[in-house]
Order: structure tokens, then sequence, then C-alpha cells
């Protein structure tokens, strides 16, 4: 049930000490914001009306939550969690769209930073608020692109709480002036890098590079992939009425694998295993001793699946300072897989150009023995396929 802002203007008067969260400690008065709801109807159709108690954190809650978050696409609504968590408290954030639910944020309150969760919606201000909140994230080293989505954010909440008539005067957040974008040079690691990286990884790390390097999957697909998934034979093989080719893998999208939708509207992905993983597999599944085709392919001590959080990017960070290239993460290796695929493309044309001047010559004995394989996408009678081709002989 809705409270109307008059009828808590009426009661206020003759609360007492601890009333409507005056007097309380910061944690009761937090979870007496949290806990009151506002009848948005009365503060459209009477501007001026507006109850000074309407804290950042309630308007957040009852009112952009549902009304501008929830209107979003899903990737939409994880960007806009994902920065909520700059201006409101992780913890407060994580009840808002979880409540209720288990709250494993990675994610957690920062001593000293400026947050908004207690702070008035009518006293927000450019120089007490806006200003401290932009100069923490610069000091913490947040990239020009993260300062200024954390802007845009804030800036959304303040102009719809204007549209519904719970913020006067001007927007605090569009008088703060960003410095201009300032990119990062964007590193990528060669061939020779990538095995000896390869090299130094232990179990689980090392199978989830070798499959970014050479698939392009995320580690949030890789963690989720099972042997259903695989198809490590030579021959066709089916999956729930999609058919996986021989020596392929499949992803499926995210809200199919997750059990939230049947993914209408999302492609599956068909990627071929190349040589390396292939091998590095049919090991995999003879050490197993030819697993469950449910089970996961990657698992941890426990036998369940490894959690996504748990793969630490400090163990490849240790790595990378040890072969002189600090700035390695696991996004340069998953992007490893297009810019090898480039070094490849480059190495096909001189391959060809030297076929064509040659055409006497047999194309599988001119070739150089390569290894890596790259896909293409094709679409496959409606599916979204993605074909392996190789560029150079193929042995075996």
């Amino acid at each position: 049930m809705h409270t109307s802002i008059r009828s808590i203007h009426s009661r206020s008067v003759d609360a007492g000490p601890g009333s409507m969260g005056v007097g309380l400690q910061p944690s009761a008065q937090r979870n007496w914001v949290l806990s009151e709801t506002f009848d948005t109807k009365t503060a459209r159709d009477n501007p001026i009306v507006q109850d000074p108690r309407m804290s950042f954190a309630l308007f957040v809650k009852s009112k952009f939550i549902p009304e501008r978050v929830e209107q979003k696409t899903l990737s939409g609504q994880t960007h806009y969690r994902s920065m909520l968590k700059h201006l409101l408290r992780p913890e407060t954030v994580n009840r808002m769209f979880n409540p209720g639910g288990i709250l494993n944020a990675r994610l957690k309150s920062v001593p000293g930073w400026p947050y908004l969760d207690e702070v008035r919606l009518c006293d927000i201000t450019t120089s007490d608020h806006v200003h401290p909140l932009i100069a923490a994230a610069s000091a913490c080293g947040y990239s020009s692109q993260t300062v200024k989505h954390i802007k845009n954010v804030f800036f959304a909440i303040i102009s719809h709480a204007q549209r519904e008539g719970y913020f006067a005067g001007p927007n605090p957040v569009s008088q703060v002036k960003l410095p201009p974008l300032i990119r990062k040079i964007r590193h990528n690691v060669t061939m020779s890098q990538t095995k000896v990286i390869l090299d130094l990884m232990q179990y689980p790390d090392q199978e989830i590079a070798l499959f970014s390097v050479t698939t392009g999957m995320s580690i949030v697909e890789i963690c989720e992939l099972q042997w259903k998934h695989i198809n490590l034979s030579n021959s066709e093989m089916y999956l729930d009425d999609e058919l996986i080719l021989p020596r392929c893998l499949v992803v499926r999208p995210r809200r199919a694998r997750s059990g939230s939708g049947d993914g209408r509207g999302e492609r599956s992905r068909i990627i071929e295993i190349q040589k390396p993983l292939l091998q590095h597999l049919r090991e995999l599944s003879r050490r197993r001793g030819n697993p469950n085709r449910n089970d996961f392919v990657l698992v941890s001590e426990s036998g369940g699946p490894i959690p996504p959080e748990s793969v630490r990017a400090g163990r490849l960070k240790a790595i990378g300072k040890t072969l002189g290239i600090p700035w390695l993460s696991w996004q340069v290796l998953r992007r490893a897989h297009v810019s090898l695929l480039a070094d490849y493309r480059a190495q096909f044309t001189a391959q060809m150009t030297r076929r064509l001047s040659k055409p006497n010559r047999d194309w599988g004995r001119d070739c150089d023995s390569v290894e890596w394989t790259g896909h293409t996408d094709l679409h496959d009678g409606g599916r979204h396929v993605c074909r392996t081709f190789c560029f150079g002989h193929r042995s075996g």
C-alpha cells in the first residue's frame, strides 16, 4: 500500500523523537528509508509538494529502477546496476535488484567513498555531491569512459526526479564537465607469448585460456560448458534437435543456459574445435573416464562447476609481470583469438601469392604447416554457424 506524501506530512507533525527515522541510529535510519514508499501521483500532480525526507536511495528503489531500469534490455539493466554501485553502497544496490536473495557481491563498500544512500534528494548539489563523487572515481584510477558512465547514470536519475516532480531546479550533474576521453593503448599478445603463457598456467586457468584463445569464448561461457555441448567424434550429433558438427562445440544463448528463457531471438554459436584444444579435451575426457554428458567440462575440487568470479585476474597478472607484459588480462587473451587470426590471414595471403606464382606446384606441399585455424560466421538454414577455415596445410 502506498503512503501519500500529504499523509506523511500530517503524521510527522505529531511524531516524537525516533519517529519517521528522526533520532535513529544511521543504520536504523537507512532501514527506515528503504522501507517507506511514496505516492507518485501526488508528486506529479503537485510538483511543489515534495517530502523533504525522500532520500536518493529511496527514489532509486521506488521510482528509477521500476520505471526506467526495468524497461531496458538485460544488458542495459546490467549496465545500470553496475554503475549504481558507485552512487549507492553495493550492498544496497544488490538488495534492490535481488530482494530476499542470496547476496554474493564481488564489489564491497569502499570506506570514505561519497555514497548517496542517506542524502536527501532535494539536497543534492554540484559542489557537495557531484564533484566529490567524480573526484573519487578519478582518484581510484577508473578510466575516463567509466567516469563518464557514472556521471550519465547520475544525470539520468536526477532528470527522472525532475520529470516526476521530486527535484526542483537545474540538474546539478549537468554542471560538471569531464576531461576529454583518453583511450588506452590496445595491447595484443603474439603466438609465441601465448604459448609461454599457457605453459606457465595451471588448471583450470590453462584450460580457460586455451578456450579463450582458440574459440573467443567468454569466461562465463567456458565455465558453463557441459560435455553434451561438445562433439569430439568424427560424426554428427544432436543436442535438443540442434545439429552439432563433428569436432565442434555449441555455445547456447545466455538465457537458454541459465534457464530464464528459451533464448528465442538469440542464436547458438557452433565453433569448430581446433587441434590443440581438441587433443586437450580428448585427454581430459579420458582422464575423467568418459564423463556424463551433463557434467561440466571444467570442475572445481568439489566436483561442481567453476564459478566465473573465482577465475582471478591476479594469477594472470603475476604471469604477465614475469614475462614483462604487465597489461596481460583475460580480455587480452580472449582478444588474441582475433588478433592471431589476423596474423595468419596475412600469412595466408603470402602463401597464396607464392602459389599463384608457381601454378605447377601442388598447393598442399607448397604451404607451411599451420596449426592455427580461424572461423567465420555463416547462416545455415536459419542457424548461426561459425565455420572454421585453415590457413595452410592441415595434417591429419
